[in-house]
């Protein structure tokens, strides 16, 4: 099993950047994934500085970091009917001083949409304008005929299982790839100490198909409820040396 990405989802302003850069450089299979709404990520708050500060200073960096940004509520329901929200677009244009972009992933998370409008054709125009990023998606039972009418355009773009449709449970049974994705993601529930369990699940259902891992709340400190660096650290390292163990 192609194992793409290791990402650890939803930082905030209380971890510091020089420390997420420094995880990031050690463990080149991670990402971190930034959870963007305008609530909290709106200009002069403290999420969007904490935010303006890890795009700025990995720009700098000798090798660029992987970065993603999970689309929720308002700008989810903008690109949902087929318009980029402005600071989304600007966060893709974003450029590492070595030519690669700096977001080079973007997740709309569809279960966190409050809209009833979904335009296949319109998302497809958003996506085909940017040819060099990857577009996931959820992929819930309530979002699938979303998901096929997307495909339906020719979209090129990726989804995610996440059947608590970020909720964090586990799911019963781990799904197949989706026919028309161009790679899968597996979520929900995924913790340091069972994330390789949940590997062997995965692996035996995608064979070779090339696949990424997600984890949010298993990440979290049980005591801050907050993302802990260390407990990403642990979740990053199991999965690396169950794919070590797995390629001998």
């Amino acid at each position: 099993m192609n194992l793409r990405y290791i990402t650890c989802s939803d930082p905030r302003e209380n971890t510091s950047v020089s420390d997420i850069l420094a995880f990031l450089r050690q463990y080149p299979h991670a990402e971190l994934a930034v959870q963007a709404h305008p609530s909290r990520m709106s200009v002069g708050m403290d999420r969007r500085v904490w935010f303006e500060s890890l795009l700025s200073t990995a720009a700098a960096t000798r090798v660029a970091p992987n970065l993603a940004v999970h689309v929720n509520m308002q700008w989810c329901d903008m690109f949902c009917q087929g318009e980029l929200a402005p600071d989304l677009q600007d966060w893709l244009m974003r450029i590492h001083q070595n030519g690669t972009l700096l977001v080079q992933r973007v997740q709309i998370n569809l279960s966190g949409s409050h809209s009833p409008m979904f335009r296949p054709t319109p998302v497809n125009q958003i996506i085909s304008a940017f040819p060099n990023h990857e577009f996931i998606f959820q992929y819930t039972t309530p979002q699938a005929m979303r998901m096929r009418r997307l495909a339906n355009t020719g979209a090129r773009f990726c989804v995610l299982y996440d059947a608590s449709g970020g909720m964090g449970r586990a799911p019963r049974v781990t799904g197949r790839p989706f026919a028309y994705a161009l790679a899968t993601g597996y979520s929900g529930g995924i913790t340091p100490d069972n994330v390789t369990a949940r590997l062997d699940k995965i692996a035996s259902k995608v064979g070779n198909q090339p696949i990424w891992i997600d984890a949010e709340g298993g990440l979290k400190n049980p005591v801050t409820g907050k993302f802990d660096l260390n407990r990403a650290q642990q979740y990053v390292t199991n999965a690396i040396n169950w794919l070590k163990e797995k390629n001998r």
